[in-house]
């Protein structure tokens, strides 16, 4: 009715006009073939679908049976679909029969049956006269008049594609030595497109099992395959079906095993499709997604990785930037990027020394310092790379941080003088390192001794750690002691500053030097045991690293512990 441009269809006068459920189911139909588009409006391929007097599904296999170079063979197995089956099957007889058609089947598809059929046909035609074939349609239980049907449905359909400049290829030349078992094994290995050809009518019939030999079909159908199917003992993965039947239970009848990979090329207009997980990976330097891929409703790709650049470029863009650039995963010749993650780690140090996590900007604020240079359409490492080059040949400092912008706080009290690399202990340096982590064991300063050093380490020096945890180290000092003396030194960090004012490091114990400066202002003695160290924090007591000759670890220790082993 659309070929023949007769208007609304629901407001044609219809004698007897169907019901309006039908005519969408119609439509939709036609959809699923590619046959109209979302308008209703008929396509290229549904004015050749038209031309064509069978089931449009049947007309569709046709048609893409032409385009994947097995014309014949599909329309061999139309000709058959589209007449009652030509295979009898009497109630009295019909275990008799099914082993009759046992010859033709085949274990993955009843359209290969139907092809195995078809030549079993055409070599007894061949062989025998027009009696001697009816008898043995009789003795292999075939319809000798649907079979004449048959035939003649396939030379009509030949008939009407040759109008339409499609030619049928003719059959292939017999192998006289080649037996009827080689001949069905070699149409074996070639059904693959003639099953991508059936699958182009088929999309809506297909099932992927489940449980117990039951499938999952589109629109959440379950179903069985029919008994009298050469697959039904089978049970494969994925099949289609030519048709569900509905009896005591839904039934798929002439069924076939097919390849998943084959279903979404032939439905890219009618599959949906969703994205999970966007994340960012190193190696492709991309933002990957998991892609399911469903055809109303039934999943036929469930995690495939996929570039998610351009179906979200937003999300993309912004997930590379944190991940690539501001977390530093990823690899790039460019200059900017070690520039930039040496600076990082150059406060990062200074955050160690300090004990804070104030001092280096936050991520959000190194996201916007790429985010402002980096144009909107860049999303993954390839085409970042490709504009970078460019855009340093312009400016070589576009993307290069700089110290000042990183800090979000003040850290001129972190010194070298507060913080030093190296402390002079009895006229030698030892290296001194810093780490906050407050769950780490090396938490704190860090001193490496070389182990032959180890017996000339002044370890009560050791007690007076770096300047600047000094003052920190000394208030924890004056809250360990007894109320009775702390209450005569508060405020307590008034009473600090004051010390650390008078007193240098020297080879005495800190506590030592503390109970002196006490007594010289209350007259009151502290005595040694009136310091409870274990209240220290550990970062308040000196890490002690021991190195062997080559410069390998070989101990560690806390300077309280190591001064007792001394």
């Amino acid at each position: 009715m659309l070929g023949l441009k007769l208007g609304d269809i629901e407001a044609f006068p219809f004698v007897d006009p169907p019901d309006s459920r039908f005519v969408k189911d119609g439509f939709r139909l036609l959809f699923e073939l590619g046959a109209v588009d979302d308008k209703q409006r008929l396509s290229p391929l549904g004015r050749k679908l038209a031309r064509l007097p069978i089931d449009p599904r049947l007309a569709r296999m046709v048609l893409a049976g032409a385009e994947v170079g097995s014309l014949r063979d599909v329309l061999i197995v139309v000709s058959a679909l589209a007449i009652q089956d030509p295979r009898d099957r009497p109630a009295d007889k019909r275990q008799a029969a099914d082993q009759a058609h046992q010859r033709w089947h085949d274990p993955d598809s009843d359209f290969v049956a139907l092809l195995n059929l078809w030549h079993g046909i055409e070599n007894a035609r061949e062989a025998l006269s027009g009696n001697q074939l009816r008898r043995w349609c009789r003795e292999h239980y075939i319809n000798y008049l649907r079979m004449r049907e048959w035939h003649d449905t396939f030379r009509q359909l030949r008939q009407l594609l040759r109008d339409m400049d499609i030619d049928v290829p003719a059959p292939p030349p017999r192998n006289e030595d080649e037996s009827e078992e080689q001949a069905r094994q070699a149409r074996r290995k070639t059904s693959g497109k003639v099953h991508q050809a059936l699958l182009s009518g088929l999309l809506s019939n297909l099932g992927t099992l489940v449980e117990n030999r039951e499938y999952l079909g589109a629109r959440n159908r379950k179903f069985m395959i029919h008994p009298g199917s050469g697959l039904a003992k089978k049970s494969p993965k994925w099949i289609m079906a030519f048709e569900m039947v509905e009896t005591s239970k839904l039934f798929a009848r002439t069924v076939a095993k097919i390849d998943p990979q084959w279903i979404e090329p032939q439905a890219q207009h009618l599959v949906k499709r969703s994205y999970s997980e966007p994340h960012w990976e190193m190696k492709r330097a991309q933002v990957v997604a998991f892609e399911q891929v469903t055809l109303f409703g039934l999943p036929i790709v469930a995690r495939r990785r996929v570039h998610y650049g351009p179906i979200a470029p937003q999300e993309s863009r912004e997930l590379f930037i944190r991940r690539a650039l501001v977390e530093g995963e990823f690899h790039t010749k460019g200059a900017f990027f070690a520039h930039n993650r040496a600076l990082i780690d150059e406060v990062e140090a200074l955050e160690d020394r300090a004990r804070r996590r104030d001092i280096l900007v936050d991520e959000d604020t190194l996201y916007d310092f790429y985010d402002q240079r980096i144009p909107a359409e860049i999303v993954n490492g390839k085409g970042f790379e490709h504009w970078r080059k460019q855009a340093e040949q312009q400016d070589p400092q576009l993307l290069h941080f700089d110290i000042d912008s990183l800090k979000a706080r003040d850290a001129d009290d972190v010194t070298q003088a507060q913080y030093p690399d190296h402390l002079i202990l009895a006229g030698v340096a030892y290296p001194v390192s810093y780490h906050f982590d407050p769950e780490a064991e090396d938490d704190g300063v860090t001193l490496t001794v070389p182990a032959a050093m180890l017996p000339q380490l002044p370890v009560h020096a050791l007690e007076w750690l770096v300047p600047g945890l000094l003052r920190e180290k000394c208030i924890a000092l004056l809250k360990s002691l007894p109320k009775s003396i702390r209450r005569q030194v508060v405020p307590i960090p008034d009473w600090v500053d004051a010390a650390l004012e008078t007193l240098v490091p020297d080879q005495r114990p800190l506590t030592e030097a503390l109970g002196e400066f006490i007594r010289r202002r209350t007259s009151t003695r502290v005595h040694p045991d009136d310091w409870r160290l274990d209240l220290l924090e550990p970062h308040l007591i000196m890490n002690i690293r021991v190195v062997d000759h080559a410069g390998k670890p070989w101990a560690r220790a806390r300077s309280a512990r190591l001064g007792a082993a001394l």
